[in-house]
């Protein structure tokens, strides 16, 4: 980048700045009042660098950007034109004092400045960035010289990590490395959900436990059970089956030598002990039923007492709810609707004023020529010509402030709007949720009555099959032991004991039967059990196999961008990218300390420690005066500015030194002069002074001529 030329009006403290940086390689900046010739600080000499920073970069030094109007004036511009890869291109800014700025972007092209100005200001500032390649940082860096920062990375601590680490943040800066921290946070921004599924997964899998261990453990378990199962089969097959039947042909046998008399009683008492047997059976399950059923009854009491008070809680809700005054959603999104089409329209009516107020303002000639045609202009014709753009310009403000206030008011009412639209639909939806919830409650209430009706219904219908079951066991019980008594009083009272033993063990082998088909069920449910769970536990393997799949994968993805993000770190690229800059860097420094203190040598090594030589003999830097150390602090800033501008593939052609020559002594002044002529075959070079004695060695100057409106900037060949 090669300065072209500078223009501003009413910035900061200068009225107004013209400068061609075509008619010089270097120049003073030299400051003086109209009273006082002698006085010099304070005139706006260091404006002019400010202006420049502005103008690349909407930014300045030691000030807010509201501060840059001119005090008593309503606007200041600044018009930057530079080169830059053999394209011209001029930027332009604007601020009002009432805080309305603006950015303009040209570019030479057929012998003329054509607007490249992009649709918003942001756009508009990224294409400026994308010509000028640089950052704002890096300008401060290599191209502008204050006395107050020269000493940054001389004076960074040496040795240790964190001292290091310090001087290598000063360097990350001009080199643009500040971008890998930018990247070093994208890259954690995106590892935070990698994690996250990771430890969702880790979670999942701890939950799915170890399925190998649990289906080699349900498999043995099975095998024994299939065991047990064949085992029972067996035993109910063979030693209860054969034993069984043996008994049941001795109770036949005997039978047959009973009378017929005796065997018809044994045959009824049979009966009756079946019966009795059924009847104990059904009234024990009858039973049960009937505890449940009442359980169930009191259990649906408990909910709908419950549901009842609920409802009573809702209504109230309700009711209180439904006391609650709002308007309906409808009459306010109406409204609403309108408030919003209101200040879109006055939005465009304020910025249609806005940009004519503006327009009107940009309308006056600065010269004596006109704007649009480019002749001369009499004096009664611009003083007609401002009377009337003086009215519209009026007018216009006027327009701006009804606007405004208009816009005020609008917003104020939207907001008052938006808040109670708001409440009315929150009152809607709690209204519409609390009418849903009493319907659900009191269909809750109509099933719970429904089921403790049926339930009482059920426990009445149990009540009496109990009580009708309960006679019939007394009788049947009766009648068994009518039975047995005349058994026992039969002639054959060996033979009858002796059929009612074996019908006893018979009894007691069915038993055993019974209870071995029983476990047999039992190990049979046991067995279902496990090849379900065999079942389940291969499938809950696959899911485990997925996941840990899944594991695998996002751990090597975490892996990889755990390594970028460290590369990204000041570990990492910047580091290295810092290390291969370092003997550049010691060279042109070198360099530039022969041009300007030959006796003067600096040395440093990859871990950014600095050693200092004076006529070969090695020197703490304390032991060197502060004028050397201003020395040294220029060679380092010109050339970190040759290596950061080779490294990052641009040409800045411009030096701004400002007050760096106040330590110096004449001998040191007279090297810095000698050193400028040789830079500005390369750059361009503004130097601000208050040293008259280098006055003698500039063709040219900038002078800062202070009056009682603001300062006038301009170039001069004596002074």
């Amino acid at each position: 980048m090669r300065p072209l030329s500078l223009e501003s009006n009413d910035f900061m403290n200068h009225k107004k700045c013209s400068i061609d940086f075509g008619t010089f390689k270097s120049a003073l900046i030299v400051g003086k009042t109209k009273e006082n010739d002698a006085i010099s600080n304070g005139v706006g000499k260091s404006t002019i660098f400010s202006a420049i920073e502005w103008a690349l970069f909407n930014k300045v030094h030691k000030t807010t950007l509201d501060k840059v109007v001119r005090e008593g004036a309503k606007r200041a511009s600044v018009e930057f034109a530079f080169k830059i890869d053999g394209s011209s291109f001029k930027v332009k800014r604007t601020l009002s004092a009432k805080k309305t700025k603006n950015v303009y972007l040209y570019e030479f092209i057929d012998d003329e400045y054509q607007s490249i100005t992009q649709r918003t200001s942001a756009e508009t500032e990224v294409k400026l960035q994308e010509i000028l390649k640089l950052s704002h940082k890096a300008f401060i860096n290599t191209v502008l010289f204050r006395q107050a920062d020269l000493t940054g990375l001389v004076e960074a601590k040496d040795g240790g990590e964190s001292n290091n680490k310090s001087r290598a943040d000063i360097l990350k800066e001009p080199l643009n490395l500040t971008r890998y921290s930018k990247k070093e946070k994208m890259v954690a921004d995106l590892i935070k959900p990698i994690k996250k599924d990771i430890e969702a997964n880790e979670s999942a899998a701890t939950v799915l436990g170890n399925p190998d261990d649990d289906i080699k453990q349900a498999k043995e378990d099975l095998e024994k059970t299939l065991a047990q199962i064949l085992e029972k089969d067996n035993v109910i097959k063979t030693d209860l089956a054969v034993a069984l039947e043996e008994k049941r042909k001795n109770l036949d046998h005997l039978k047959s030598t009973l009378s017929s008399s005796d065997a018809d009683i044994h045959s009824k008492v049979e009966v009756q002990h079946v019966k009795i047997k059924k009847l104990n059976y059904s009234i024990k399950e009858l039973g049960g039923s009937q505890i449940n059923t009442l359980g169930t009854i009191d259990s649906q009491k408990d909910l709908l007492t419950r549901k009842e008070d609920q409802l009573i809680r809702v209504q109230e809700r309700f009711s209180d709810k439904e006391a609650e005054d709002h308007r309906s959603v409808t009459k306010i999104t109406t409204e609403h609707k309108k408030v919003c089409e209101d200040e879109l329209k006055g939005n465009k009516l304020l910025a249609r004023a806005e940009v004519e107020h503006e327009y009107a303002q940009d309308s006056i000639p600065k010269t004596d020529n006109c704007n649009s045609c480019k002749q001369a202009i009499s004096k009664e014709y611009r003083a007609e010509f401002e009377e009337n753009v003086s009215k519209i310009i009026e007018e216009k403000k006027s327009d701006i402030d009804f606007y405004k206030k208009a816009m005020i008011k609008c917003k104020s009412v939207k907001t008052k709007l938006t808040k109670e639209l708001d409440g009315a639909k929150q009152h809607a939806s709690d209204i519409k949720s609390l009418t849903e919830n009493i319907n659900s409650i009191k269909e809750s209430i109509v099933a719970f009555r429904e089921n403790i009706s049926n339930a009482e219904v059920d426990a009445s219908r149990i009540g009496e099959q109990l009580d009708v079951q309960s006679t019939e066991l007394q009788e049947a019980i009766k009648h068994y032991n009518d039975l047995k008594e005349i058994a026992d009083k039969s002639d054959m009272t060996e033979l009858n004991s002796k059929i009612f033993s074996i019908a006893r063990e018979i009894k007691v082998y069915e038993q055993s039967i019974e209870s071995m088909h029983t476990e047999t069920q039992s190990l049979r449910t046991r067995e279902g059990v496990l090849k379900e769970r065999i079942k389940n536990r291969v499938e809950d393997k696959k899911k485990l196999d997925t996941i840990n799949d899944k594991l695998s994968k996002l751990r090597h993805e975490l892996g990889i961008h755990q390594r970028v993000m460290s590369s990204f770190s000041h570990r990492g690229i910047p580091t290295l990218i810092i290390n291969t800059c370092l003997n550049e860097l010691q060279l042109e420094t070198n360099q530039a300390l022969q041009q300007l203190r030959p006796d003067l040598e600096v040395m440093f090594d990859a871990d950014l420690n600095f050693t200092f030589r004076r006529n070969g003999v090695e020197r703490d830097y304390h032991q060197l005066s502060y004028g050397q150390h201003v020395y040294i602090a220029l060679a380092f800033k010109k050339g970190l500015a040759a290596v950061v501008q080779r490294k990052m593939g641009i040409s800045i052609h411009l030096l701004e030194f400002d007050e760096v020559d106040s330590s110096l002594d004449k001998a040191g002044v007279e090297a810095m002069a000698n050193a400028i002529k040789k830079w500005q075959e390369d750059f361009l070079i503004l130097t601000v002074t208050h040293n008259d004695s280098l006055k003698d060695k500039f063709s040219h100057a900038i002078v800062v001529e202070e009056g009682d409106d603001g300062a006038i900037v301009s170039v001069k060949t004596s002074w």
